[in-house]
Formats: structure tokens, sequence, C-alpha cells
């Protein structure tokens, strides 16, 4: 039995954090079949709910005649600075004059959108739709004002999956064969990660099969779970070499 440790700021390609691929020195693998096994994964929860995943809100103004996307810049928001945030740079960017007025409801935990003048519809390419509290379909229709159905879902991603090359036949909710373990994120921003599968999934391949270990992360809505450059994911595993 060996322990690999593998972190991503020693990756083959140089990659992110959250996409990362190794080399397996040949001495980690037998001539016959190798047993590997995920023990643990750490890594610091530098991921902010609000991200370039899920931080585009796409306009559409007076009846169609005029639009706008804004970017809502990555940060931690609670629900009244969000909705302080979004009157502000919702008000600068429109193309119609509009003044927004964005409200926090503190007991629903839910927005509420108004428009000085004119009307507004949020359309459904934007990628903010369930953190602002509305379904994928955004706006059916053209309105001066509208409260959010759902609460805000500011908190970020509930969990990360692990995925990889190597064949564990594991499929996740979100559809991804190959997932070694999903790591629930439990933690405040910044704080560390560790964390080991209570039910490791141990792959049996042949020498023949294996050459490296692709490792990457995605969140509940298979986004990459992207992290800062300088974010290091640490892995580690347990090989166990044997013959047939």
């Amino acid at each position: 039995m060996t322990l690999l440790f593998l972190n991503t700021r020693d990756s083959v390609n140089g990659d992110t954090p959250h996409d990362a691929y190794f080399s397996v020195p040949s001495n980690q693998v037998s001539d016959t079949y190798s047993e590997v096994e995920l023990i643990s994964v750490a890594f610091n929860n530098l991921r902010y709910p609000i991200n370039s995943t899920n931080n585009s809100l796409v306009v559409s103004e007076n009846s169609g005649a005029g639009s706008f996307t804004l970017s809502i810049a990555e940060n931690l928001y609670t629900g009244i600075s969000l909705a302080t945030y979004l009157s502000t740079q919702m008000t600068s960017a429109s193309t119609q004059a509009i003044t927004y007025t964005i409200a926090y409801n503190n007991d629903s935990k839910k927005l509420s959108f108004s428009a000085s003048a004119l009307n507004f519809r949020i359309l459904s390419t934007s990628t903010c739709l369930e953190e602002l509290g509305f379904d994928r379909t955004g706006m059916s229709s053209f309105v001066a004002s509208i409260p959010a159905p759902y609460p805000v879902q500011i908190s970020g991603s509930p969990y990360v999956d692990i995925l990889s090359n190597l064949p564990t036949r594991n499929t996740s909710s979100n559809g991804y064969f190959n997932v070694l373990c999903r790591v629930p994120l439990e933690v405040a921003f910044g704080s560390l990660i560790s964390y080991q599968p209570p039910s490791p999934v141990v792959i049996r391949m042949s020498a023949s099969d294996f050459d490296g270990i692709d490792l990457s992360m995605r969140d509940y809505k298979s986004n990459p779970f992207s992290l800062p450059p300088t974010c290091n994911v640490c892995y580690t595993f347990k090989f166990n070499s044997g013959r047939v």
C-alpha cells in the first residue's frame, strides 16, 4: 500500500485548481493492476456564492425598446446588501432612464423589484435567476414592479462533486459519470474544508489502462467550482498493487 499526495499547484499542465491533471510515477502502478482509492480532499472555501457562473442579469426595458446586461460583482452578499447593490447598479445600467428600487424582506427572505417609470422584464438568459429568487424561465411579461416568488439563494453551492477519469461508474444527480465523492460545503467562506469520504470508492485498473489522474470539481448546477489560481486543492490517494 502506498499513499500518493497530489497538490493542484503541481499538476502537469499548470491547470486551474478545479481542473487538474497529474501524471503518476510508474512505480505506483504494478505490471498487472492497481487499486486506487481517494482517501481525502482538502481546500479553502474561496469561491464566492455570486461568481462568474451565476452573476449575469439580463433586463429588457420599456416593452423591449431597450435592454442591458449587468454583471453582478463577485462578493459575499446579505439580502440587504444585494438589494442595495442591485438598486444602484440597475439604475446606472438602465438605457431608458429608469430608477430601480430593490428591497429585501427579512422575514420572507425575498427581493422585490420596482421601476420608477415604464416597465421591465428579467430575461431567462440571466444566470442569476435562482440566486435572486426567480425560476429559470425569468419573468413572463413586462411589469412596473414584481416580488420575487422565492427566497434569495446567496449561500452558494451546498456541495462539490469531485470527478475523475478513473472508472468509478458512479453517477451524480447532475448526470456526471466517474464521481469520486461529493464534498459538503458546510464551512464559512475562506475556511478550510478537509473531507474524507465515509465510504471511499475503490477503482481497480490494469496498468495498461492507467497513465494519470484527471480531477475536476463541479457545483450543484454542474458549473466548474472555480477557485482563485493561488488556491491549492490537495488530494490523498491510496494505491494497492498486486496480481490477478
